[in-house]
């Protein structure tokens, strides 16, 4: 045995795959014969299990081992969002379209979906109505206009 080796200072080959279809792959000392295995995959890309399920797989193109991974955070689903409930900007459901996972969440702060302004010319003021919970937002004409001005007029007549 070389000192060399003694010292773990050892000449190595190049890694080979120890059969063609494993993914164990072996080098071998070119002084001392000692021997080192690590086991490294070819993954393929993540794909849907099935057309139904957010759980994806991959699969190593040498030895077929399958990984697996469930869906962990919003961004593994495919969801759609709407009101939950009737009269309520607060709550959301959110359905993912691939699996039917669902899940409901409440916001402190209301999502309205508001409808266009309505100029009151006689009371002074500005309003509109949200067409979910029928929630109403006013503000005074002149703090309305003054907002407005700075993108255009067109809309006052």
């Amino acid at each position: 045995m070389s000192v060399r080796c003694l010292l773990g200072i050892h000449k190595w080959s190049n890694w080979e795959y120890k059969e063609e279809t494993s993914c164990l792959q072996i080098k071998k000392c070119q002084r001392c014969n000692k021997t080192q295995e690590e086991l490294i995959h070819k993954w393929g890309e993540w794909e849907y299990k099935a057309q139904n399920s957010c759980i994806k797989i991959k699969k190593c193109y040498r030895c077929g081992e399958r990984r697996e991974r469930k869906p962990t955070m919003d961004k593994d689903h495919q969801y759609v969002t709407e009101y939950s409930r009737s009269n309520s900007c607060h709550y959301f459901r959110k359905e993912c379209t691939r699996c039917g996972h669902t899940e409901e969440k409440y916001v402190t702060t209301p999502v309205h979906s508001w409808g266009d302004w309505v100029i009151f010319k006689d009371e002074k003021k500005a309003m509109r109505v949200c067409k979910h919970c029928g929630g109403v937002q006013t503000k005074e004409l002149q703090e309305y206009l003054k907002k407005r001005s700075t993108y255009s007029n067109s809309w006052y007549r």
